[in-house]
């Protein structure tokens, strides 16, 4: 008998289909902490970087990135500490004389050279890395690209942008330059 009734029952398959999920930023900071007019400034900064905006977004963020650290570092004085040990390559009385806010204020083909000479800010920043000394561990890799004597001059204005802001936006600002740039996890949320 029990082998009639479950030979006369059919049993539908049962289907299931997950929900379309589509993926949006899931912003950190409220974009309405940027005003129309910040937004404009930045985006004619970060354009005037093209092509490498459209190509390579990534690759400028990493040199924002590495300008902010540069930055940090000068501003807490650990490039111009002589160190102790053989450590003599990173230190020089050069960079004595170099602050961030010379840096940032030479016109675009000074601060290029700087950056780019034979030991200029890339190869002190490079041998930072090499040292093991605080923070050393963010600047032990290369930039992506060597920027360009305009380009470097762009980033420098968006970082000299962020300055002029509270924490907070300036945290909005780069967010905002994240979610230019398309970078976000699997489930939405932004890297910052």
């Amino acid at each position: 008998l029990s082998g009639n009734l479950h030979s006369s029952v059919k049993v539908k398959p049962i289907t299931m289909s997950a929900p379309v999920v589509t993926q949006r930023a899931v912003p950190l900071f409220p974009s309405n902490r940027l005003s129309a007019e910040l937004l404009a400034n930045i985006n004619q900064k970060w354009e005037s970087c093209w092509p490498v905006n459209v190509l390579r977004p990534l690759a400028l963020l990493d040199l924002l990135s590495y300008l902010l650290f540069v930055k940090e570092l000068k501003e807490k004085q650990l490039l111009n500490r002589k160190p102790v040990g053989t450590f003599d390559n990173i230190y020089t009385k050069e960079k004595d004389n170099q602050s961030w806010s010379d840096f940032e204020n030479m016109d675009t083909q000074s601060m290029h050279n700087l950056f780019t000479k034979e030991k200029g800010l890339t190869e002190v920043i490079k041998n930072y890395g090499d040292t093991g000394f605080r923070y050393s561990l963010f600047v032990k890799e290369p930039l992506f690209l060597t920027p360009t004597a305009a380009m470097l001059g762009n980033i420098v204005d968006i970082i000299k942008i962020m300055e002029a802001e509270d924490r907070h936006t300036t945290a909005a600002i780069f967010e905002y330059l994240i979610n230019r740039a398309g970078i976000t996890a699997q489930n939405g949320q932004v890297y910052a």
